[in-house]
């Protein structure tokens, strides 16, 4: 009797975290454009909790870049050009993805008025959640983990920030981590052909989800898969980029452009949490030097866990996919706030292949821990300075503080895959 009531009251707190979760998801696609033009009671229920959506322009602003892009295809001009449209919506930010997303998604968007493309692609993210839910429910190695994993899913403010915003990274990840799950527990070619084409389009809206694929090289059909989705990207950009020279180099400097140690309100990246540390105590490098340093850091934290995943069993690939996922949202140089909807999907990975791992316990708990403190709100609506939307009046100990909230834990549960998968070996 105990144990079934616990079910029925998990079962109906999910149950009121579900509808908690849709009233504020469509508080947030009901915003008009601009929403901070707005009178404030038009603006989402959880508008005030971030630093993008209090001081950035939107709502929608990085979905339309990808709208004016393809508006630029529809008009036959490259989805670079930045050429004035009428069709554009009045803000966006610049396109820095591929090509081909723009031919394709792009074109699709620029179908449809501006803010019904915006709310068409938030009911799209909430689709994917439901579906990665599914695979998480059926996945998960006790109903514990289910149920919790489940939880910090629907509650997960990072997540709310991406549809405030438009963004792809949980689309993205959600996609690749889906495809992980499918090759670990595929037994059939319909399964594996399912897991491809959910990773190729991952990869097509995000280039980064193609991380994963050292975790793939023991399953035969996964590895011939990831292969495939990688050639077929780099075909259709070079492609593109045969007819526009210049897009390769456009990419290029807008997704690994040189290092900087100038502040970025907004940026919650571990390296740039590092560096906020080190301008806060007083440490001055030079250009060069921060420079060799931050690509020090990225290679040992992503090389890492590329080697890592590069050893581990197939029994393991979602976890070691998952690790490489985490390792680059830990080594990436502009990681903001919405990027840890994407990070909280692969933690999940990383969390639930603790439990064959033989993990300690403390690990495991330390991990769920580092999830919950990732889907958690940040400190910045009851800090001080909040209002200041270039954080000049703020101390200079909340300027690393803050970023610290979101960057701490992952590199925590990073640490704990890490560990556990690296004594296992091959």
């Amino acid at each position: 009797m105990p144990e079934a009531r616990g079910r029925a009251l998990a079962v109906l707190a999910l149950a009121a975290l579900a509808a908690a979760h849709a009233a504020v998801v469509v508080s947030v696609l009901a915003q008009p454009l601009d929403v901070r033009r707005s009178a404030p009671e038009r603006r989402s229920l959880v508008f005030s909790l971030s630093n993008d959506s209090v001081h950035r322009v939107g709502p929608g602003a990085d979905f339309f870049a990808l709208y004016r892009a393809g508006v630029q295809v529809r008009a036959g001009r490259s989805p670079y050009s930045g050429t004035p449209d009428a069709a554009s919506p009045p803000y966006g930010y610049a396109y820095r993805y591929l090509p081909l997303t723009a031919a394709t998604l792009g074109r699709a968007a620029a179908a449809l008025p501006p803010r019904a493309a915006w709310v068409a692609w938030g009911i799209a993210n909430e689709l994917l959640l439901v579906g990665f839910a599914a695979l998480w429910l059926a996945a998960a190695r006790s109903r514990a983990a289910a149920a919790a994993g489940l939880a910090l899913l629907l509650a997960s403010t990072p997540y709310f920030l991406e549809l405030h915003m438009g963004q792809f990274t949980f689309a993205a990840t959600a996609l690749a981590a889906a495809a992980l799950l499918l090759f670990e527990r595929a037994r059939g070619r319909a399964v594996r052909a399912a897991a491809g084409l959910l990773l190729a389009a991952g990869a097509a809206l995000k280039v980064y989800p193609l991380v994963v694929l050292p975790a793939l090289r023991r399953d035969r059909a996964a590895r011939l898969a990831g292969g495939l989705v990688a050639a077929a990207l780099l075909a259709a950009t070079l492609a593109h980029g045969l007819g526009a020279p210049r897009t390769v180099a456009h990419l290029a400097g807008a997704n690994f452009a040189s290092l900087s140690t100038a502040p970025q309100t907004g940026n919650f990246g571990m390296l740039y949490t590092l560096t906020a540390l080190a301008r806060e105590s007083g440490v001055v490098l030079a250009p060069g030097l921060f420079a060799a340093l931050a690509r020090g850091w990225q290679l040992v934290v992503l090389g890492s866990a590329v080697l890592v995943a590069w050893r581990a069993p197939r029994e393991a690939l979602a976890m070691a996919g998952g690790l490489c996922l985490t390792g680059f949202f830990l080594a990436y140089q502009d990681v903001w706030e919405h990027h840890y909807s994407g990070a909280l999907v692969a933690g999940l990975l990383v969390a639930r292949g603790l439990v064959p791992e033989r993990a300690p316990r403390a690990a495991r708990a330390l991990a769920w821990l580092a999830l919950a403190a990732i889907a958690a709100p940040t400190p910045f609506a009851w800090l001080a300075g909040s209002a200041d939307p270039t954080w000049i009046s703020w101390p200079g100990w909340q300027r690393w503080a803050l970023p610290l909230s979101k960057s701490g834990p992952l590199l925590a549960l990073h640490a704990c895959g890490l560990a556990a998968l690296a004594r296992r070996g091959p």
